[in-house]
């Protein structure tokens, strides 16, 4: 089992400039711990900041104001923009011009292609992994990703995000695009991996009943901060609703 990890944002607070001098605060005060093995969902009203913490979390974006704390059990710090981030935006997430497997020779090799690009093992590998979506995606691996299906796009960013051996994923409405049972496929795909790394999951999502069904806590974005949720499996949607 890989080492304890621990997640901890103190105080922190966020606003977007929209003027000269004029701001709008977007979290406030907002303080939450997060450890090995958890699978966090994180729901709230448009505006509420969901997507913005994500990208603090990642590096993108830097607090005004409080503390970020991410480190394992030998106490060594993790460097945040090296968390993976699946989007909304699927195109963010990989290079259109390349065919699928292109892609996966990019994150393999470390964005040096030509690397592993004649690796038949690495092909089988790709191929094989394509499979487990049941998408007919092994089918598009010769393929520009940008002639893909926005479902097929996010499927394939997924994994890819996955590829990069980290303990952390952020997962920012990643099944929008996809129907129900790859959606499934998918999100539990996503769990045995982290939870194989004994890592931390954050999935962002405004379907709640996938909320409710994949995560071990919820926390629900709501006047800047952040209110903790346990117990999932028992509430329902309209108890969810009524929070947020």
């Amino acid at each position: 089992m890989r080492c304890m990890l621990t997640i901890e944002l103190k105080d922190i607070d966020f606003a977007y400039q929209i003027g000269y001098d004029s701001f709008v605060s977007v979290l406030h005060n907002l303080s939450f711990k997060a450890e090995s093995g958890e699978i966090i969902g994180l729901i709230g009203k448009n505006g509420s900041g969901k997507s913005t913490l994500l990208n603090i979390l990642k590096g993108r974006l830097l607090p005004d104001k409080g503390e970020i704390s991410i480190i394992n059990e030998s106490k060594t710090v993790i460097q945040r923009h090296y968390i993976p981030l699946v989007s909304q935006t699927v195109d963010s997430n990989l290079f259109p011009s390349l065919t699928v497997y292109e892609n996966f020779c990019i994150v393999k090799s470390k964005r040096n292609l030509l690397k592993f690009y004649n690796s038949k093992s690495l092909y089988k590998y790709c191929y094989d992994l394509l499979c487990t979506a049941n998408m007919n995606l092994e089918s598009k691996i010769d393929e520009q990703v940008r002639f893909l299906s926005g479902g097929q796009k996010q499927a394939i960013s997924i994994f890819l995000a996955l590829e990069y051996d980290y303990p952390i994923l952020l997962m920012d409405e990643p099944t929008a695009s996809l129907d129900p049972f790859v959606s499934e496929n998918i999100i539990q795909l996503a769990k045995q991996e982290i939870s194989k790394r004994n890592g931390i999951l954050f999935f962002v999502s405004h379907n709640l009943q996938d909320i409710i069904k994949y995560t071990t806590k919820i926390f629900v974005l709501a006047n800047g901060q952040v209110n903790l949720l346990d117990n999932c499996d028992k509430l329902t949607e309209a108890d969810l609703m009524k929070l947020m």
